[in-house]
C-alpha cells in the first residue's frame, strides 16, 4: 500500500491515493475479471505518481502517457494510459473540479505492422518436432506449442482451458475458449484431429482428471499441480524456439499466433475466416498481417534492380 497524500490544485486526497484508486475500481460497473485488470493497470499509475512526486493534473498524464509509450509495449501502453485517464476522470468529478483530461490524447496504436515476426509452417515444424521427449514435460510443452501454432491460441487463452473445454459437434472437436477482455468462455476454434489425439496422449499421462481440472497443469516444487501460469508459458515456448535454433528478440510465445495468422493467409484461407479464429473484434486488426505480407511479397525493388544492372553489365 502506498500511504503517500497526493495534492490536487493544492487540495489533499483524504485518503492514500491506493486508497482512492480501489474505490475508483469498486464503483466501475465492469465485471469482476475488469476490476482485476484496472487494479494491475492503476498500479502502474500509482507507482508513477509517487516515484516522481507527481499531484494529479493535465501535465502529469501527459508525462505517464510519455513514460507509458518509453517503456512498454504499445497496446500495454494504451491500456495503462486509458486506465488512468478513467481514473483521473472520476477523481477530477468527485472533487469537483473541472475535467482536467480533456484534450489529453491517448496513445495511438500503430495498425501498420507488428512487432513479432512470424515463422513458416517449416519453422514451426522444426520447433514442434524438436520436442522427442515422451515425458510429461516434453508431451505437454510439445502440446502447447502445437495449440498456439495452429490454432492462433495466446498464452492467456492456454492458461485458462480446463479439461473439459473439448467439445464434440457433428463430427468435429471444437475447443472452448476464454479469450482476452471476455468475462467466460464464450469463444471457440476448431480442433483439428491431429491436436485432439495429442491432448488424448497427454490426458493419458495426467491420469484421473475433472472436467472443472486445468488443462495444463505445473510441475514445479512451489506449485505443482495448478494451473500453469501465462509466464510460465511464454518462457517454455521462448526456451523451445532458441532450443530448435530461432533465437530472436522478435520471436516470442505470441509470434505463433502471428505465425499462425500468416500462413493461414498464405494458405488462401479467406480473411474473415482467420479473423474469426483470431477472435479479432476490429477487422482492421487482422489486416495487418495481409499488410505484412504485401510488404514482404513486394519485390518492385529486385525488378528494377534486375533491369538496371543487366544495363550495367
Amino acid at each position: 500500500m502506498i500511504n503517500k497524500l497526493v495534492a490536487v490544485k493544492g487540495q489533499e486526497l483524504e485518503n492514500p491515493i491506493s486508497r482512492v484508486v480501489a474505490d475508483w475500481v469498486n464503483h466501475c460497473d465492469v465485471s469482476e475479471l475488469t476490476q482485476k485488470m484496472y487494479n494491475s493497470a492503476a498500479a502502474k499509475f500509482v507507482a508513477f505518481i509517487y516515484d516522481n512526486g507527481a499531484i494529479l493534473n493535465e501535465n502529469t498524464l501527459i508525462n505517464y502517457r510519455e513514460y507509458s509509450k518509453k517503456n512498454f509495449a504499445t497496446a500495454t501502453a494504451r491500456l495503462y494510459f486509458t486506465v488512468a485517464k478513467k481514473f483521473c476522470q472520476w477523481t477530477a468529478k468527485r472533487m469537483d473540479m473541472a475535467d482536467f483530461t480533456l484534450g489529453v490524447k491517448g496513445v495511438k496504436l500503430d495498425y501498420n505492422t507488428h512487432s513479432r515476426d512470424a515463422l513458416t509452417i517449416e519453422d514451426c515444424a522444426t520447433v514442434i518436432n524438436n520436442f522427442n521427449g515422451k515425458d510429461f514435460i516434453s508431451v505437454r510443452n510439445k502440446l502447447i506449442v502445437s495449440l498456439m501454432a495452429t490454432c492462433g491460441l495466446r498464452t492467456v487463452e492456454v492458461s485458462r482451458l480446463d479439461c473439459g473445454d473439448i467439445e464434440q459437434r457433428r463430427g468435429k472437436y471444437f475447443l472452448h475458449i476464454w479469450g482476452k477482455a471476455r468475462a467466460g468462455k464464450v469463444d471457440f476454434v476448431c480442433l483439428p484431429t491431429e491436436l485432439k489425439q495429442m491432448i488424448d496422449k497427454y490426458l493419458k499421462l495426467r491420469g484421473k482428471v475433472k472436467d472443472s481440472d486445468p488443462l495444463f497443469v505445473s510441475t514445479s516444487n512451489f506449485s505443482k499441480g495448478k494451473r500453469l501460469q501465462t509466464q510460465s508459458i511464454s518462457r517454455l515456448t521462448k526456451k523451445a524456439l532458441r532450443e530448435a535454433g530461432f533465437d530472436s528478440k522478435r520471436l516470442v510465445a505470441h509470434s505463433l499466433r502471428h505465425s499462425f495468422s500468416t500462413n493461414a493467409l498464405l494458405a488462401g484461407v479467406d480473411i474473415a475466416k482467420v479473423q474469426r479464429v483470431l477472435r479479432h473484434r476490429n477487422p482492421a486488426t487482422t489486416e495487418i498481417y495481409r499488410h505484412d505480407l504485401d510488404f514482404f511479397n513486394n519485390d518492385a525493388t529486385q525488378i528494377v534492380a534486375n533491369a538496371l544492372f543487366k544495363k550495367l553489365e
